[in-house]
């Protein structure tokens, strides 16, 4: 606490001396009838205040301070800059480095049951669900499952017959709809006229009626007044919506699915895995790390609006020993630099030991070589690129 108050207090007097005042501190004769401190004299005009405060002292003076001071307001202004840099590649080329293969990822689609939103909901697929993309990218999807209440029509061809014993005999509650949004319940009645059957339709209000005497069992009701020429009966089910989340960080709804055992059909759905047998060694997975790197260096050295930066790139590879595989850096503004660089990692080659420390002296005698005293403002940067096995044999 007393720390937190010896700051308030630091603050406080710094944020006073910085105030553009004038202060004056006098004795004299001028007499104040009111106490100055609690009620002093200023006014604000043209964004600058004059302030006035008398205040008595014991020896019955008068200490007056009189404040000036101007509003304004402050503007931060950030400028991004792009620093030119140096980087050394500091590159693997052990044994081990050509030996196993990295994996390929691989995705299969869902299909049959598999495709029941149920089992695409269930835990040990959820986490692995992918949409395939225009491009022929994939992308992760979310899947959501939310209770609605879902009213399912009746096939056009129902008849009195059908919709009288559903509602009589099997207690089923039909709906009508009356608009998009709305459904209300409807009763069917019926009554025994010249050896037929004749069937009326009434909503729960008990007066409005949707189709009157509709004559025999088998006959296809016509209903007036309602948005649909079925009816319908009302259940509580599981709804499902799968997303994805595009390059703009903006949701995508795939579709949506109504019931658990349903299968999802809008689109296909994929699980990801990863064939051991296939895919890129380390070496290739590392050469095409490092070259894309490169590509993307240079697409900063050379700008977009003429104006050039200019990174420099290095390239160290190691195994048993390590070498400096470009000579220096190399200008990432100059193609044939550039192709240089390209050209010392793509022809790497593995064998031998893992020994890191060499590959990391032999860096940093480049820069040793390359002293930033009287240049302009750089930056450094190692990166090295390893299977992490040191050592002669591996077991380091």
């Amino acid at each position: 606490m007393t720390k937190r108050i010896i700051a308030l207090l630091l603050a406080l007097i710094l944020t006073v001396g910085l105030l553009p005042t004038v202060a004056l501190a006098a004795t004299g004769d001028e007499k104040t009838t009111a106490n100055p401190i609690t009620n002093p004299k200023s006014q604000t005009a043209n964004r600058v205040t004059l302030s006035k405060t008398a205040a008595k002292n014991d020896d019955g003076t008068y200490t007056i301070r009189l404040e000036a001071y101007a509003h304004g307001s402050s503007t931060t202004t950030e400028t991004t800059e792009e620093v030119p840099t140096d980087i050394i590649l500091v590159l693997d080329r052990s044994g081990s480095m050509g030996e196993n293969k990295m994996g390929k990822t691989e995705y299969n689609k869902y299909t049959g049951s598999n495709r029941r939103n149920e089992n695409l909901y269930s835990n040990s697929n959820k986490d692995n669900l992918f949409y395939k993309l225009t491009d022929g990218s994939y992308v992760k999807v979310d899947v959501t499952r939310k209770e609605q209440t879902v009213y399912d029509p009746y096939s056009r061809n129902t008849t009195n017959g059908d919709y009288y014993y559903d509602s009589t005999w099997r207690g089923v509650t039909l709906y009508a709809q009356i608009s998009e949004t709305d459904y209300q319940k409807v009763t069917v009645s019926r009554k025994l006229a010249n050896w037929w059957h004749f069937y009326t339709y009434t909503l729960e209000n008990g007066t409005t009626t949707i189709a009157s005497n509709s004559k025999g069992s088998d006959t296809i009701p016509e209903f007036t007044g309602v948005a649909s020429p079925v009816l319908y009966t009302k259940s509580t089910r599981n709804v499902y919506t799968y997303t994805y989340t595009d390059a703009d960080g903006k949701p995508q709804t795939i579709g949506t699915s109504t019931g658990d055992r349903t299968e999802f059909t809008d689109e296909d759905l994929y699980a990801q895995w990863v064939n051991s047998n296939g895919g890129e060694t380390r070496m290739e997975a590392l050469k095409n790390a490092a070259s894309n790197f490169v590509d993307s260096v240079e697409k900063k050295a050379t700008g977009t609006g003429g104006e050039t930066v200019a990174h420099r790139i290095a390239v160290v590879s190691f195994a048993s020993d390590a070498t400096n595989d470009t000579n220096g850096f190399k200008d990432m503004t100059k193609s044939s630099d550039v192709s240089s660089v390209k050209d010392s990692i793509s022809n790497l080659t593995a064998k031998g030991g893992t020994l890191v420390d060499k590959g990391i002296e032999t860096a940093n005698k480049i820069f040793e070589e390359n002293t930033l005293s009287g240049t302009p403002k750089r930056n450094r940067v190692m990166i090295v690129f390893t299977d992490g096995a040191p050592g002669s044999y591996g077991d380091w």
